[in-house]
């Protein structure tokens, strides 16, 4: 907002309070417009609105926080700094929260007036960024927007199949994809089209049901029905009961939860553990996997049927080496999101940032870019993100860089690294091949527990 060249409103009825402004902005290269009340800059702003105006809180009429509220409302991006020589804390505070980008005290002080226009400036970047992201959100999404960010065709593949679904009554769907490709997202909104956003939403971590618990977990339990079971208790269906059941990472279900399973998904019909009546639910059933159910069929891993029954309708998501198209909107996305956490004044990519993705095929995919750019975000000093802090966990790179060699320029020292892995990390890799990534059944053949085993997939960032 100090940049030159601006066009600057001062509003105010003390004619020296207007001739210092004046003075010190022309100085500065600005051109200045001067209101003595806030009717007669409303009206001009109607035909002419200015880059930025000084608004008096005490005039006589109107006083400065009635003008702020109709300035909102005729011109909502144009920045408005109060000015008060009477200000308290509350008069700043209702200021701001009318949406003035900043308050000063009068006398103004000019370092004091060129840190606030400095400040106003770096908010306006930001929402221009705002602005401009939601705007390729939109493009990309189109009229009907899934919550599933991209506007690669594989992206759009994906929207197409979310409208078609929001106009059926599915029963079962499964979703598809490599960890951290966005099932969970997906499934999200797959609910709230089919079920809206009121509805229950109930998650069930498969690889985390007790074996000795997993009727329980799924259908409930009557008092007294096993040894501390000392009240009744509604399982994940009837919680679930009027919309969706997510059942995440179904491949790690064990086989006799498979069987429990199979009879209320084709029944929608289920007892309590130690109940003696039928319990009916409405619900849609959503399960997700990384793993090849149908290799783990035929492995006699995963029950034919129950397969069947849950693939009625599937869904297999792109992983983001496949769609790189939309990284930038990604990561912008994911910016702007940590770095309003954070209260940042700026959020943006130093040019020639995002390139260090160029060469990397995301084995985490979605989600290890948005850890990425929340670790550049902690790291950052005031929201610019620099090529040095975008660091890449394990750089397995889908091919060398333009003009690369082995071992030369191209190549990141973090890939060298990679290359000598761990005995631990090849011996729990193989067992997870060799299980087809059921991690239940790998953790089984290390003999770890399971919390154990995902423990060593983050600590190498194992990925099928």
């Amino acid at each position: 907002m100090s940049s030159p060249g601006m066009d600057i409103a001062v509003i105010d009825d003390e004619e020296v309070i207007r001739e210092s402004l004046r003075d010190f902005l022309v100085r500065q290269g600005h051109r200045i417009r001067e209101f003595t009340d806030g009717e007669a800059a409303v009206k001009a702003f109607l035909i002419n609105p200015p880059d930025l105006a000084l608004l008096d809180i005490r005039m006589p009429g109107e006083d400065g926080l009635s003008v702020l509220r109709r300035l909102r409302s005729d011109h909502p991006e144009l920045p408005v700094i109060m000015m008060s020589g009477h200000g308290t804390m509350d008069t700043a505070i209702e200021a701001m929260r009318l949406g003035a980008a900043d308050f000063l005290r009068k006398p103004v002080k000019f370092p004091d007036l060129l840190a606030a226009m400095e400040r106003t400036r770096r908010l306006m970047e930001v929402e221009g960024d705002r602005n401009r992201l939601r705007a390729a959100l939109a493009r990309s999404q189109g009229p009907a927007d899934s919550g599933y960010l991209g506007a690669s065709p594989a992206c759009q593949a994906v929207r197409t199949f979310l409208d078609a679904a929001s106009r059926s009554a599915l029963d079962n769907v499964l979703i598809s994809g490599e960890t951290g490709s966005g099932k969970d997202v997906v499934a999200r909104e797959l609910h709230r089209r089919l079920r809206g956003n009121e509805a229950p939403f109930v998650v069930v971590n498969c690889p985390a049901l007790p074996e000795t618990l997993v009727e329980s977990e799924l259908f409930g339990h009557m008092k007294g029905s096993f040894t501390g079971a000392d009240a009744d208790r509604p399982g994940a269906f009837e919680l679930a009961d009027g919309g969706t059941l997510f059942l995440d990472e179904i491949g790690d279900i064990s086989a006799a939860a498979q069987a429990k399973l199979l009879r209320a998904l084709e029944a929608r019909q289920f007892r309590r553990l130690g109940g003696r009546k039928e319990v009916d639910v409405d619900v849609t059933v959503i399960a997700a996997t990384n793993q090849d159910l149908e290799g783990m069929v035929h492995d006699g891993t995963f029950r034919r049927d129950l397969f069947y029954r849950l693939n009625t309708y599937q869904l297999v998501l792109p992983p983001l080496r496949e769609r790189r198209e939309d990284i930038p909107l990604l990561a912008k996305h994911f910016l702007l999101q940590f770095a309003a956490r954070r209260h940042l004044d700026s959020a943006l990519f130093q040019s020639g940032a995002l390139a260090a993705f160029d060469a990397y095929d995301f084995p985490g995919n979605v989600r290890e870019l948005r850890n990425i750019i929340e670790r550049a975000v902690m790291l950052s000093d005031k929201g610019t993100i620099t090529p040095d802090l975008l660091v890449l966990p394990r750089a397995r790179a889908s091919g060398p860089a333009p003009g690369a060699r082995p071992g030369g320029p191209g190549r990141r020292p973090v890939e060298e690294a990679a290359d000598a892995e761990p005995a631990e990390a090849r011996t729990t890799r193989d067992a997870l091949v060799r299980h087809r990534w059921n991690r239940r059944a790998a953790a089984k053949e290390l003999q770890i527990t399971y919390e154990a085993l995902r423990w060593r997939i983050d600590k190498y960032s194992l990925m099928q």
